[in-house]
């Protein structure tokens, strides 16, 4: 896998500049604590000034090389035609973690590279490192050269630049390869990864040794050797690695959240209190939220949710 390439003194920051992303909340219920902590569609066309609000652009590519771009089909970060590896990225502001996951629908181009290789990378790396100069950081990347691609999970260390990535996981080369996937990264730094692609966990373990301390930061990035290349990124959010709680119901009610992807339900507790265990790689979403009690169903349509939520519902 390509090296992550960071110049740290082009990260200044580590808090997001506002609050949590604003969303809207269906009459009867109220966002008592939200557990969103960075959303971007990249559903449609953004000028570099408001992208640069939240993220830096840098690489190793030289002047003019390295690019990126919002447009209505995701978020394009780009290197063009060069000599040797070059790599760019878009680096969030902000830093979240350690208990949170993190989501991007990343995409390689379609037809595979036949002379050089191209890379399309979502790392999750330690904040420590405009501090102390090291990148250690977990990879997720799409590779393609000569005429076939594979899908990879790393972890890397370095210090300053080249960071070593040690190959976790990987799908064999083939011509077949899917290019691209909703992947979703939870860990916490030190010994705990889990990568999902779509809702199928490609890895897990518990006992590595990582140095990765949190917070951490996202980078959407590009790596090329002898081409230009582009990946793409859509619905990058990251939210609390923790249900939705729902308060302000009749003890035993049933609560459900109800969305494209399935149906996840809870009996209120005596307080009042359901916990809705939403999969990680559903923790941000919208859906219908119903109680049912005694005195009927109420819903909630169009409920845009997140892991960590606290809704409370409205007496009737």
């Amino acid at each position: 896998m390509g090296a992550i390439a960071l110049v740290i003194l082009t990260i200044v920051l580590t808090t997001w500049p506002g609050a949590a992303p604003a969303r809207s909340i269906p009459a009867g219920l109220t966002l008592a604590r939200s557990g969103l902590a960075m959303a971007d569609p990249f559903a449609t066309s953004v000028p570099d000034r408001q992208l640069l609000d939240h993220y830096v652009f840098n690489g190793s590519a030289a002047p003019g090389v390295g690019w990126v771009k919002g447009t209505g089909r995701g978020l394009d970060v780009g290197v063009r035609p060069h000599a040797g590896w070059a790599g760019w990225f878009a680096v969030t502001l902000a830093a979240a973690g350690p208990d949170v996951v993190w989501h991007a629908v990343m995409s390689r181009p379609p037809a595979h590279v036949g002379s050089g290789v191209g890379e399309a990378v979502l790392a999750v790396q330690s904040a420590s490192t405009q501090r102390n100069g090291t990148i250690n950081y977990v990879v997720v990347s799409a590779l393609s050269s000569r005429g076939k691609s594979t899908w990879q999970v790393g972890s890397a260390h370095g210090y300053l630049a080249d960071a070593v990535t040690d190959r976790l996981w990987q799908e064999p080369l083939r011509t077949d390869t899917p290019p691209t996937e909703p992947v979703t990264v939870e860990t916490d730094g030190h010994h705990s990864l889990t990568v999902w692609f779509g809702d199928r966990v490609v890895y897990s373990s518990h006992h590595l040794h990582m140095n990765d301390p949190a917070p951490f930061q996202a980078y959407l990035e590009v790596q090329g050797r002898g081409i230009g290349y582009v990946s793409t990124f859509k619905d990058f959010w990251v939210a609390d690695a923790a249900p939705v709680t729902v308060r302000g119901v009749r003890p035993g009610a049933r609560v459900a959240l109800h969305t494209d992807l399935g149906e996840v339900t809870a009996d209120a507790d005596s307080a009042g209190q359901a916990t809705l265990r939403v999969p990680s790689p559903e923790l941000v979403g919208t859906g219908t939220l119903t109680v049912a009690d005694r005195s009927g169903v109420r819903r909630f349509r169009d409920l845009h949710y997140s892991g960590g939520d606290i809704l409370q519902v409205a007496p009737r």
